[in-house]
């Protein structure tokens, strides 16, 4: 660099990168990466310059700028490497960089704009006949559905991925920071954990963790077990959780562009097990590290588990204004479902402090079962669109189809809610029917540890 000699530069660059990279030194294969678009933009403006210029900004520069959770960085590197395509009109390399743009997007909780790059680059696969495309353009679309609520349509996309990755295409990466099917059956775990379908989700969990752990590679892992204890955290068996949150905290010390999504998750997990304690370091962290850092999808999420915590301690007031921010910042990303999930703590914070906000509490319960139901409509019209018309409804109808559609965890913790109000207040008729339909999904989803709840709430309506 420093005797100009720009194309041996770039050369010894590009290797210093690659070694860094053999020893996880993230920081020096950025500044290789770095030094070596620098020289680049010293040799003539040719093809095979272009190219190297924007191969480098995908790998190794994206993956090591992503591992550290440099996601506003990764954008702009991604933008430059999406104008250096289109002005020599590389579609291929285009098409990937509007997908590995749409997967920034989703991490820094632009879901709209990450849709629209993701059918850009789905597009220009499809018009290239690009497998590897075609299937990296599925998963960062169905990341954004599934941040906004829509896990129908994110499920299609990654079980479609899934149908098309068999055999030793499980174990390709395409190019990606991990394995596109871990990576895949990660976000198609999360999604049908959202709508009750257990049992499927731990399948796909553990097919995930078989394949994670015949490669052994710790981003892998990491989303391997990370995508089976929140399975496990949504069904309510908190000691499987715990454990295979905790192998992925250890795992994210390696992986630090993950350490607060994981201590976020392993902190809430903690709460519900009843360790107070140590649940809030986790938690606290977790936010205080997403907002020095960027983002990883979710931070509304992450807030109303911060809220949970302090409404299991004891403190209703911290609760309800970290319950309120929550809210807010779902709304304001259009969160659908995690905005559900923040109305329904809202009613569990209100229903505890007594008194006149009761009333203030059936409302956030309402409010969040109508967040859910209107999600069950929405996927109820996708099943079938010769039926698009028939979807209000099916709104109508979402609680008798909840069941089979919808995000009926949430819906069983909204009835189980509303019949602790029910029992508190006297209306034991309602208190009865509320629980007998929290009791009956909990049983219909093998959700145990909640199960003994409602059936204790049972009695004590009886």
């Amino acid at each position: 660099m420093r005797g100009e000699v720009w194309d041996k530069a770039v050369l010894y660059s590009e290797q210093a990168a690659a070694k860094a990279m053999t020893r996880s030194a993230l920081r020096e294969v950025v500044a290789s990466c770095e030094q070596a678009l620098v020289a680049l933009r010293h040799l003539p403006d040719n093809r095979e310059a272009l190219e190297r210029a924007i191969d480098l900004r995908f790998d190794p520069l994206r993956y090591a700028l992503w591992q550290l959770g440099e996601h506003a960085r990764v954008l702009d590197h991604l933008r430059e490497a999406a104008a250096l395509a289109e002005t020599r009109t590389d579609q291929r390399r285009l098409g990937w960089a509007l997908a590995y743009m749409a997967n920034g997007l989703w991490a820094m909780e632009n879901y709209e704009d990450a849709i629209v790059s993701g059918r850009r680059a789905l597009a220009i696969a499809s018009t290239l006949e690009d497998f590897a495309l075609r299937m990296r353009s599925h998963l960062s679309l169905a990341q954004a559905y599934h941040a906004l609520g829509s896990f129908r349509p994110a499920i299609d996309l990654l079980e479609s991925n899934m149908e098309s990755l068999q055999g030793e295409l499980r174990y390709a990466r395409f190019g990606q920071a991990g394995l596109l099917s871990v990576l895949s059956l990660s976000y198609l775990v999360l999604s049908l954990a959202e709508l009750g379908e257990f049992t499927e989700a731990i399948r796909y969990a553990e097919q995930s963790t078989r394949i994670a752990e015949a490669v052994d590679r710790p981003y892998e892992l990491l989303c391997a077990y990370r995508a089976t204890g929140l399975v496990r955290l949504r069904k309510g068996d908190l000691p499987g959780a715990v454990s295979m949150l905790e192998r992925s905290q250890s795992i994210s010390q390696i992986v630090p562009g993950w350490s607060s999504l994981i201590a976020s998750n392993l902190g809430y997990a903690y709460a519900l097990s009843g360790r107070i304690p140590d649940a809030f370091p986790f938690l606290e962290r977790a936010l205080e590290q997403s907002t020095s850092k960027g983002l990883l999808g979710g931070h509304s999420l992450w807030i109303t588990f911060l809220s949970e915590a302090h409404l299991l301690a004891g403190h209703i007031e911290d609760a309800m204004e970290l319950a309120h921010r929550g809210l807010d910042l779902a709304s304001d990303r259009k969160e659908r479902g995690h905005q559900a999930w923040a109305w329904r703590l809202l009613g569990e914070v209100a229903s505890r402090e007594g008194g006149a906000p009761l009333a203030q509490a059936e409302e956030h319960y309402r409010q969040a079962l109508g967040i859910a139901e209107e999600l069950i409509g929405e996927i109820a019209a996708r099943r079938d669109p010769h039926e698009t018309e028939h979807a209000e409804p099916w709104y109508r109808r979402a609680l008798a189809l909840a069941e089979e559609l919808g995000m009926r965890p949430l819906i069983a913790h909204c009835h189980l809610g509303l019949g602790k109000l029910y029992r508190c207040t006297g209306k034991q008729d309602q208190a009865r029917g509320d629980l007998t339909t929290a009791t009956t999904m909990y049983r219909e989803m093998d959700m145990r540890f909640w199960l003994e709840k409602a059936e204790t709430e049972m009695k004590g309506s009886a």
